[in-house]
């Protein structure tokens, strides 16, 4: 019994004395932890403390402009840099609104507007006035000065984006070589709504009522996603080798589109011009598109062009008019005041309808090769005037007059005629394998 209690006395002593030494050790880390998060210099530098953070200029280097009334000095950018609009800007009697003389420059409006005074004659907006580029304005409104809204026709590669420029005595928007003009409007400039240089872009942008042309853009140039109505003179107006595409052209005062040589307009639409919808230039290309309700032609192509999948109806005069050489394949002509298609010399007509014109359903000069094509409810179905009329897989049906004309020579083959008022072929000299009246 003594012995035991001698061993139990023993074994809590141990167990205290290590649970003191642990306790210990906790005790000199902690100190050791303190002395170390005290260290360092207890005087601090002499001068004020200087921030930690950023400012704004070096998390965002831009400058702000705003009007300066007091000496009244113009805005002029000569540097290179990027700079906001704080509020709206009044241009200075006689002086542009914002001018720009360096080159690399962010001009964003932020939502504000440059405002000119033509009483004053404020003479433009925003104005490049020497040969810079890299340009961008963007993002406000310019309005009501005497001559232009944006002019960069001086910079190269400038880009102007969000900006709505009205009521400016000569263009809207112009910029040079190039440049880039998106998602903007422009609408009663006293010329273009929109000018663009060679080797521009023009997209998703509106123009309409300017006292020119909707969109002027010159070779070379790609014009897609807009639209242009009521403007007094073209919709869209473009130069040689220019691309117009899924736009829109209605109510203008001459043609809808116009092209220049070389041209591209496809998936457009136009309608209600007072001229043509789409009058394009020697060897152009025009594919998918409506013209409809327009003054005079719908589409008029001149030489060596291509005309694929597109319609043409209601229009005053011929649904399409086309000049030599010309290739229409996969068209519908109907409803047309003249006659749904006319070709002069050489042209070749495939896989297309026409119905209901006032005239012919398609008429030629001389050395048509038409093929798979039907002409309806016309005056007369198909008229060569001259010579060299080729019909293969044709039909001509239910025409007030003639269902198939063909003055002098040439081939009908594989082609019906019947249901035609006066005569179902009238083909001199013609070498004829075909079936009329049908079965």
């Amino acid at each position: 019994m003594f012995n035991q209690t001698i061993d139990s006395n023993a074994t809590q002593r141990k167990t205290m004395t290590g649970t003191m030494t642990i306790a210990l050790i906790a005790a000199t880390s902690l100190t050791a932890m303190l002395q170390t998060a005290r260290a360092g210099d207890l005087n601090p530098p002499v001068g004020p403390i200087a921030p930690t953070m950023k400012n704004l200029n070096d998390v965002s280097p831009r400058q702000v402009l705003r009007n300066d009334f007091d000496t009244l000095t113009p805005i002029v950018i000569d540097t290179p840099g990027s700079y906001y609009l704080g509020e709206n800007i009044m241009a200075l009697p006689g002086q542009n609104g914002i001018e720009i003389t360096a080159s690399n420059v962010t001009l964003d409006l932020n939502g504000f507007g440059v405002f000119g005074n033509l009483e004053v004659v404020s003479p433009t907006g925003i104005l490049v006035s020497s040969a810079q580029a890299d340009i961008e304005i963007k993002n406000g409104s310019v309005k009501n000065f005497a001559e232009s809204g944006v002019d960069a026709n001086l910079a190269s590669y400038s880009r102007v984006e969000g900006i709505r420029s009205d009521s400016n005595g000569v263009s809207g928007i112009i910029v040079g070589a190039g440049g880039t003009v998106n998602d903007c409007t422009a609408a009663n400039n006293g010329s273009y709504g929109i000018r663009a240089s060679v080797d521009g872009t023009v997209s998703d942008c509106a123009v309409r009522s300017n006292g020119q042309s909707g969109i002027r853009a010159f070779n070379g140039t790609v014009v897609n996603r807009c639209s242009s109505r009521a403007n007094t003179e073209h919709g869209i107006l473009i130069a040689k080798g220019a691309v117009v595409t899924e736009c829109a052209a209605y109510g203008n005062g001459m043609n809808g589109i116009e092209t220049g040589d070389g041209a591209t307009v496809s998936q457009c639409s136009t309608r209600s011009n007072t001229e043509s919808g789409i009058r394009a230039g020697n060897g152009s290309l025009i594919t998918n598109c409506s013209s409809v309700q327009n003054g005079l032609h719908g589409i008029y192509a001149n030489n060596g062009s291509v005309i694929a999948q597109c319609v043409a109806r209601l229009n005053g005069d011929n649904g399409i008019n086309a000049f030599d050489a010309n290739t229409v394949i996969g068209c519908s002509a109907q409803s047309n005041g003249g006659s749904g298609v006319e070709v002069d010399d050489g042209c070749t007509v495939a896989n297309s309808t026409f119905a209901n014109n006032n005239y012919v359903g398609l008429q030629a000069d001389s050395a048509l090769a038409v093929s798979n094509s039907t002409a309806f409810q016309n005056t007369t179905g198909f008229y060569v005037l001259e010579s060299g009329g080729n019909f293969t897989g044709c039909m001509a049906y239910d025409n007030s007059y003639a269902g198939i004309i063909n003055s002098y020579g040439g081939v009908i083959s594989s082609s019906t005629a019947y249901g035609n008022d006066s005569s179902e072929v009238y083909a001199p000299a013609t070498e004829i394998h075909m079936s009329y009246p049908a079965p």
